[in-house]
This record gives structure tokens, C-alpha cells and sequence, in this order.
């Protein structure tokens, strides 16, 4: 701001969140906005001057989870998916209804999640889920799976949004049953591409390292 020849007293800049992999108003937006604007968020400050652009937020540190697990752990799984189904972009791995499904039970469990760990409303988590779906599908961006699917090994870790939100699930005596068809497709699909797909699996497998998960995993004929 000094730089700019602004006298930074008495300025205060919110905390804000970017979303880059997704347009602002998609399906309305144009091209242009499609490859040079995210979704941008910002906290919400008595008498700021703000773009109009940007949504205004009471609790930007909520906002931020939700887009932790609605967006990123969402486009992560298709990515893996979509990889594994042999497509090329996010947005078609966005629109394909058979990845969709595949993890629509692991998603009603993060949405549980959500709900649990930072009271939002269901009714609330399920419009957002579809709205942020939607503007994954946005063809005008076409960001590659292979940009999306990186590090598996580590996002499947014990302490990463793929695997956390259900350990602290089952803690709190919720069945998670319905997620593991999806982390074996998850897992698989992953491991196929690998040159030693058996041994790669284990090593997935070592990487979550959550015994009970591992073990329903391993229970589970694999997909």
C-alpha cells in the first residue's frame, strides 16, 4: 500500500478465499471470466469498501472447510476417477453421472461432517454440493485431471480431508460403511495405473494407515 503512495493507518484487509478451478457464475459466465476470475470470498467488515463481485461472509474460517471438503476433496475424487475412466478434463469427469454416484455415499458422509463439525444446515450443504458441481462442469475451463490427480499417496494419509473427516466420524459412533466402496474404487483405480497395481494398492493401503478403515477396506472385495 506505501508502495501504492496509500497510507496503510486505519486499513485492515479481510481474510478472503479463492476457489481457481471454478468460475464465479457459472453457467452465465462468459469465456473470459471462465479463465481469469475464481470464486472469491472475503470476511465480512463493518464499513469496508468491497467489489461487488466478491461474496461477503460472516465466518470465513467455516466457509473455508466447507470449500475444503465440497470442492477440493470433491474435485480430487473425480479427478482419481476420472483418470482411472480414462477422460481428460475436470469438467468431464464433473458431468460424468457414473463418477457422481460412485461417490455420492463417501460425500453424504462429509456433508455429516460439515453438519457435526461446523453446524452448517443440511438443506444448506446440499444446495452448495450441487452448486459447486455445476461450475465444475464448466467446459470453457479446461483444467486437466492429471493437474488435479497428483499425490495420491499422501492425500490418502490419515490426517488429509480424504481420510480425517471419517476417522472422526466413526470416534463419534457414526457407520461409515457406506464410504468404503468408494475408497476402493478410489484406491484402485489409482493402483491400476501403477506398474505393480497389487503392490501399489499396499502401499495406498500403508499410506491411510487407520487400522479399522484398512481392515473394512481389505474386507470389501475390491472394485
Amino acid at each position: 500500500m506505501q508502495e501504492g503512495g496509500v497510507n496503510p493507518d486505519g486499513w485492515r484487509l479481510p481474510d478472503c478465499m479463492v476457489d481457481r478451478i471454478c468460475s464465479s457464475c457459472w453457467p452465465a459466465s462468459t469465456l473470459i471470466e471462465a479463465e481469469s476470475w475464481g470464486t472469491v470470498c472475503i470476511q465480512k467488515l463493518e464499513g469496508a469498501t468491497t467489489v461487488q463481485k466478491f461474496e461477503q461472509v460472516e465466518n470465513i474460517t467455516l466457509r473455508f472447510q466447507e470449500k475444503r471438503i465440497l470442492v477440493n476433496t470433491y474435485a480430487d475424487g473425480i479427478s482419481f476417477l476420472g483418470l482411472a475412466a480414462g477422460k481428460q478434463y475436470l469438467y468431464q469427469a464433473a458431468e460424468s453421472e457414473e463418477i457422481r454416484l460412485a461417490m455420492d455415499n463417501y460425500m453424504q458422509l462429509m456433508k455429516l461432517y460439515l453438519c457435526q463439525e461446523c453446524h452448517l444446515d443440511a438443506n444448506y450443504l446440499e444446495k452448495m454440493a450441487e452448486k459447486h458441481r455445476l461450475r465444475l462442469c464448466n467446459p470453457h475451463i479446461k483444467r486437466s485431471l492429471e493437474s488435479v490427480a497428483r499425490n495420491f499417496l499422501q492425500k490418502i494419509g490419515p490426517t488429509e480431508r480424504f481420510i480425517y473427516p471419517l476417522t472422526v466420524l466413526q470416534q463419534r459412533g457414526v457407520d461409515i460403511q457406506p464410504a468404503i466402496s468408494f475408497l476402493n474404487v478410489l484406491i484402485n483405480g489409482w493402483a491400476n495405473a501403477q506398474s505393480e497395481p497389487q503392490l501399489a494398492r499396499q502401499q495406498a493401503l500403508a499410506s491411510l494407515n487407520v487400522a479399522e478403515i484398512v481392515e473394512r477396506l481389505e474386507q470389501e472385495e475390491p472394485a
